[in-house]
């Protein structure tokens, strides 16, 4: 999913009207700016449906990798790996943790068992909105790449009044890098 609109972009870079050239350009930057802050965020922002499988190690919660936890459609705990044929954990045993960005699921009254790859978890997880502030560092960053389109990796140039302009060649800006950073999956094992 895109993290910004064409639309957004457009109005900061003071474009009007429908130029299929120029709007072609912008939504293929848009779409490469969203899938890099994706990996380099590693996760995905748009609400999606996950299956995974963890280690139940003993523990009472369950961290998925993709947040915020939006819901969950069914925790199970089978060494045998049999998910067809057992019943999921009654959900009145485990809840979301909103109170830590809605990043694991804690269980109430229930240990998971301390076997391999035992915990199968169904959940949605992500954004129904992107979050201003995401959204706007795509914006910055689609714009700062169209504006470079054309210099390539020049780094600095010398204008005909003699003026010398220098490029940052940094894959993010210090601000769009700062937002990324609080939106960074930082696992925990």
């Amino acid at each position: 999913m895109a993290l910004c609109t064409l639309n957004n972009v457009k109005d900061r870079l003071g474009i009007t009207g429908t130029k299929e050239e120029v709007d072609s350009v912008l939504e293929s930057l848009i779409d490469e700016v969203s899938k890099l802050f994706e990996t380099y965020c590693d996760r995905i922002f748009d609400s999606a449906e996950y299956t995974e499988y963890y280690n139940g190690e003993g523990r009472s919660w369950v961290r998925p990798k993709n947040y915020p936890i939006t819901a969950v459609s069914g925790i199970w705990d089978d060494f045998e790996w049999g998910w067809e044929t057992t019943d999921p954990i009654d959900s009145t045993y485990y809840r979301i943790d909103n109170d830590n960005d809605s990043r694991a699921i804690i269980l109430r009254d229930y240990t998971l068992g301390d076997y391999v790859q035992n915990i199968k978890i169904t959940y949605t997880a992500g954004y129904s909105t992107i979050p201003l502030d995401l959204r706007l560092a795509c914006v910055v960053e689609t714009c700062r790449l169209y504006n470079r389109r054309m210099k390539g990796h020049v780094s600095d140039e010398t204008l005909p009044d003699g003026q010398n302009l220098t490029y940052d060649l940094a894959l993010f800006t210090p601000a769009v890098a700062e937002i990324l950073n609080k939106y960074k999956n930082k696992r925990v094992a």
